[in-house]
């Protein structure tokens, strides 16, 4: 889960020029999963590293399907691609 979000979010920030701030959405079972794991801490740091401002959700909805561990958000960055 740590490696997973850190290569997604560096792309992320890369791909916008510069993550100013996100605004996530991340489902319960994944805080329940990383306390379970001993990793939260970790993932604060993550979240802090990259500017994400989060929100515990029951999961989200795709179509007809209930989807859980998820995490979504809106990105927003600095207009200077690297």
């Amino acid at each position: 889960m740590r490696d997973n979000l850190i290569d997604h979010m560096s792309r992320l920030s890369q791909r916008i020029g510069g993550l100013k701030a996100a605004l996530c959405f991340d489902c319960i079972l994944r805080r329940l999963e990383a306390e379970r794991l001993i990793i939260t801490g970790d993932l604060v740091e993550i979240f802090d590293r990259f500017g994400m401002i989060d929100f515990n959700t029951y999961g989200e909805q795709y179509r007809f399907l209930h989807l859980n561990h998820t995490l979504t958000g809106i990105a927003i960055g600095g207009g200077e691609r690297a």
